[in-house]
Order: C-alpha cells, then structure tokens, then sequence
C-alpha cells in the first residue's frame, strides 16, 4: 500500500513532514516487510539512517516524518509433532449412559502456595526450550508426575465430520521411554470431553460418578477404574486448537488441579508464541542475509567496466522485481577487437530465473569465445538449456557482435523485445525482425541479421520490464510508449538514452511497483571525426 498524506494512499499521515506519496510497504515473497521510499522530500529511515529500499527486520521501527511504524510479520502459531513419539490416541467409542460433561468457564485460577511454587518451576523448565517441537513434550514430561497420569497435547483440527485428534506429544508417569511409546499405542481418550472442548473452545471436564459440589467429574477410561479428565485449550487458530489433555486418578479429581492445569497451558500458550517467534526472526534474518549475498553475488555479474572502446559510450542500468531476477546483461571485448554484448530475459523472476541467469552468463560467454558467430551461439546456448532443464524454463535474447570502427553489428534476436534505434534526426525505431524462438524452448536453426550502426546513433536494448508496464489503468507502455518518450528527445551520452527509458517506465506506473526486472543498455557511436 501507498503511505503519505494524498487520500488515495492506503496508509494516510497527516502531517507537514511527510509527501503525498511518500512510501510504499508490502510484503515479499518472503513474508517480509518491504518498505521503499518514492523519492520523499524528509526520506524514510529505519535504526538511524535513510533507507531507500528497505527489508524490515522484527523489532525495526520504521520512521516517516513525526511518525513511527512497528511492522509484525505473519506468523504460524502451529507446533511440529514430536517425531520421537509413537502413539494411536484413539476416541474411546463408548462410554456409561451416566457419563457427566461438564464446561468450565473462562475464569481467574485460583492456584494455591504449593501449586504456585510448581508452575513456577514449570515456568523455568519451559523458558529453557530453544526448539519450539521440544515445547509440547517438555510441557507433558513437567505434569506426569503422579503415578497413573498420562498427559498429551493433541490437535483438534475443523472440518467436515469432525476429523480426529491428532497427537503431538505424550507422556505416561512411571514408564521407560521404550514403555511409554508402547503405552502411547493404546491411549484412549474421551469422545464426549474431545466433542465438548472442540466446540467450547474452553476447560472442559467429564464425569460418571457423583462427588460433592467442590470436585470434578470422573470418567471410566479403563474398565471400571474411575479416573478425572482434562482438557484445556493452549493455543489455535480458525480451523484449529491445541489442546493440553490430562488424565489423572480419581484422588487428583478437584477444582484446584483444573485451575493448575489451566494455569500451566496459559504458560505453555506463551512460550510457543516466544519461541514460534524467535524462530521465525531467525528464519528472516537468516534469508535477509542470504539474499543481500544473492544479490551482491548478481551485481557482479553486470558488467561495471563500460569504456571498452574510444568509438563507443556504452550504459545500461539493471533493476530486479525483487532482491534478485532473471534479466541478464552483459557487454565484454573480444580477441578481434570487437565488441559483444548480450541482453536476455529468463521466464519467471526471483531466485529460480537468477539461478538460470547465472549459468546462461557463464554458457554464452564461453561459447562466444570458442565461436564468435551469433547463430552458432544461439543454438548451442539453446541445446545446452534444452539438455539440462528439460524444457521447463527458457529464455528470451538479444545477442550483437559489434565493430566499434566501422559499426557493422551482427546481431541475433530470440523472441526478445525488439531493440530500438535512435539518432541525432528523425523518430527513433524499432529494428530487427523475430526470425528465432526463445533459447530452450524447442530445437530450431537459428539466424543472424547484419546492421551498420552510423556514427552518433543510438542503440537500446530491453526487457519486457520495460514495456509491460502497467499503469494505474492496467494499461501497458508497450513498445510505442518507449518510441514516444524517446521522439525528439536531445541526448549527448549513452547514460540520457538509458535514463529517458527507465524514467518513460517509472512515470508510467506512477506509484505502482515495478512486477518484473527491468533491464535497459544503451550502446552510442561516438562520431570520431569530431573534436
């Protein structure tokens, strides 16, 4: 969403400090927080400096003007299984006609002095958790303390039917761990009480033989034995809840051992909430760095020595979507003396295109170098994409061998946006002709074209950044939107050709983002004879 202090932005700061449109936020990929600042007279700055575009870290403030932002990023409050636990907990399908299921309402525990010094000690075993899938065994391991107790945490998942509960984690007092995982076999667990929690969503108990008014129900789980359940939601969300699931002997039956459990879940509800969001900020920190490695690793990857000949002034500019991209540039000598340069788009954007753009840089240069001719390099690029992705992604190009003494460019274009011509006078143009699919797509005899490039003409080539464009409207730039803003326009340098191309695009979309890579060169033969 847009944030400024126009009425058509989403987030609206009213303040003298801040521009009409002054940022753009939204969320990547990633489930990360972007944050761009649109060219803002006072800026946006985050932990003390000034950010143009920026990955919010959790705990990041974001400032504009007198305002601070606090961004929270999307969590999943669910916790794994415990893999190293073997159990079937299955529904008991009957139980006595007498059966009580009695709800208890959401209240404040009244937990007493002793029962205080063990949640407190509960407290401490949980804070010392680092993995969130160790959180629910700890928690079953904490309570199974009196013989005869078993206690598990169990899903309870929404749907049609009501589906099973599934285990996440069970414990059985006075068993091995070998015994216990063959005891969590055969737990049996109450379908009354599960029904009962599962549409409650509160502390729910179930009973089939008749205490005084300050106990607990009961219910029969093995044979005749009579023994207290509960069941306490943790945690959930719209289709889902965790539950702590506890039974006990009948002698633990009372008030005080629900309003403990209950207390204990409270405690378990907030160490997964801490620990799901620790992991999932060392999860972004971690991608924050593996990305902004990605993208340096790319950034090598565009050519950064330009002057390669006296003849040429060469330009270009390179904008992944997002941290990296599929466009591919590139310009380098050759052992003749002339000058190639390579402009391609690989389908798709992000890491699966870079990865692709990185080993179609390093294919093309080598079979340049072992055979310099446009048609011969097409074809074994394409063979070579064909052979080892199978057809599943492939790539547009632009490929040119260019003379920078006399201007004569071969050149090849497969399925690429068709390069443009500009000169001192007369309207710039397209040039070129789509004789040849795009590379990897299918096998194919590919052909070259030859053009003189007269001294002070221009040449630019793009992606589809470029042209596909899209403005508020949803309508393209396309190629005659790039012919329009280059028609008439004075240039001296390579540079104002690349620069009236990518400020053509930006002042299309206006304060939309850009939705592919973009990637503009812009190669000008200097007239010689001049000076």
């Amino acid at each position: 969403m847009l944030v400024g202090r126009s009425e058509d932005c989403g987030l609206l700061l009213d303040g003298r400090l801040v521009s009409r449109h002054h940022a753009r936020i939204g969320l990547d990929p990633f489930d990360r927080w972007i944050v761009e600042d649109l060219q803002s007279h006072n800026g946006v700055w985050v932990s003390g400096r000034r950010v143009k575009s920026h990955a919010v870290a959790p705990g990041e403030r974001v400032v504009i003007g007198p305002f601070t932002l606090t961004f929270s990023v999307p969590l999943d409050r669910r916790i794994r299984a415990d893999q190293t636990m073997v159990t079937r907990a299955r529904l008991a399908e009957e139980l006595p006609e007498d059966t009580e299921v009695q709800v208890r309402p959401d209240s404040r525990e009244a937990v007493s002095g002793a029962r205080l010094k063990e949640l407190d000690e509960i407290g401490e075993r949980l804070a010392g958790v680092t993995d969130s899938a160790d959180l629910y065994p700890e928690a079953c391991r904490c309570l199974a303390k009196v013989p005869g107790t078993a206690v598990l945490v169990l899903r309870l998942a929404a749907g049609p039917g009501d589906p099973p509960p599934e285990a996440l984690a069970c414990e059985v007092h006075g068993t091995s761990p070998g015994e216990n995982a063959d005891r969590a076999t055969d737990v049996r667990l109450s379908r009354r009480v599960i029904q009962a929690v599962r549409e409650s969503k509160q502390a729910v108990m179930g009973s089939n033989v008749r205490l005084g008014p300050g106990h607990l129900g009961l219910t029969v789980v093995e044979g005749q034995r009579p023994r207290a359940v509960y069941a306490v939601p943790i945690t959930g969300g719209d289709d889902w809840t965790d539950v702590l699931y506890m039974e006990v002997p009948a002698e633990q039956a009372d008030t005080a051992t629900l309003d403990f459990i209950r207390a204990v879940a409270r405690q378990v509800g907030f160490a997964g909430r801490s620990l799901l969001g620790q992991e999932q900020a060392a999860r972004i920190r971690q991608i924050d760095q593996q990305l902004a490695m990605a993208r340096e690793l790319q950034e090598r990857l565009v050519p950064q020595r330009l002057d390669l000949s006296p003849a040429l002034d060469i330009a270009l500019t390179y904008e992944p979507a997002f941290w990296v991209g599929g466009d591919y540039c590139d310009v380098w000598p050759l052992a003749d003396g002339r000058i190639a340069f390579a402009v391609a788009d690989v389908m798709g954007k992000g890491l699966p295109a870079a990865l692709i753009m990185a080993n179609l840089q390093a294919v093309l240069r080598t079979a340049v170098g072992f055979r310099p001719e446009p048609a011969a390099v097409a074809s074994s690029v394409s063979d070579h994409l064909m052979r080892h992705l199978s057809g599943r992604m492939f790539a547009t190009l632009v490929l040119g061998l260019l003379d920078p003494a006399t201007g004569r460019l071969e050149y090849l274009n497969a399925g690429h946006v068709l390069p443009l011509l500009v000169r001192s006078s007369g309207p710039p143009s397209e040039f070129g002709e789509p004789k040849n699919p795009p590379l990897g797509l299918l096998k194919a005899t590919y052909v070259s074209d030859t053009v003189t490039l007269e001294p002070g003409t221009g040449l630019i080539v793009m992606t589809d950044g470029v042209t596909e464009s899209r403005s508020p409207d949803r309508e393209f730039l396309g190629p005659a939107g790039v012919l329009q803003a280059l028609d008439g326009l004075s240039f001296a340098s390579s540079e104002d050709l690349v620069r009236a191309v990518t400020t053509a695009a930006s002042d299309f979309r206006q304060q939309l983002p850009a939705h592919d890579d973009l990637t503009v060169l812009a190669l000008l033969r200097r007239d010689m004879s001049v000076g």
